[in-house]
């Protein structure tokens, strides 16, 4: 089992962060929601932060531990998952990874819930 040790007595498993252990820095509390999110799947399953982004409206608290890279990353995946082709070398290299990822266009067409989305990830992007 993989713990991470951010203070004197706090030991912190994946993804349990204990109540005794509230001290953490936002490094680490990102690092924590990194973790989490790897071990529950979010961060493996087809390489998306949020899989579900395409169907399901976010929340602030679903960004709220996302560094300004992730939010990135999120905010371009759904796009990427209809099709964008992407300038940007870094978007493109990681999307290319991906056997879903079938670049198309430079404009797609993105359903409410994906406006909705993209929309609060660009504005929480700009905290």
């Amino acid at each position: 089992m993989l713990e991470l040790f951010s203070g004197p007595g706090c030991r912190i498993k994946l993804h349990f962060v204990p109540s005794y252990c509230p001290h953490l820095n936002p490094i680490e509390s990102a690092n924590v929601a990194l973790l989490d999110r790897f071990e529950s799947g979010g961060a493996v399953q087809g390489g998306f932060i949020f899989p579900d982004s395409d169907r399901r409206l976010l929340t602030p608290g679903d960004l709220q531990r996302l560094s300004k890279d992730d939010l990135r990353i999120a905010r371009n995946e759904i796009f990427a998952r209809r099709g964008r082709y992407f300038e940007s070398a870094d978007l493109k290299a990681r999307f290319e990874r991906f056997s879903w990822y079938a670049p198309n266009t430079w404009n797609p067409k993105l359903n409410p819930i994906e406006q909705a989305n993209a929309a609060l990830i660009e504005q929480a992007g700009k905290r």
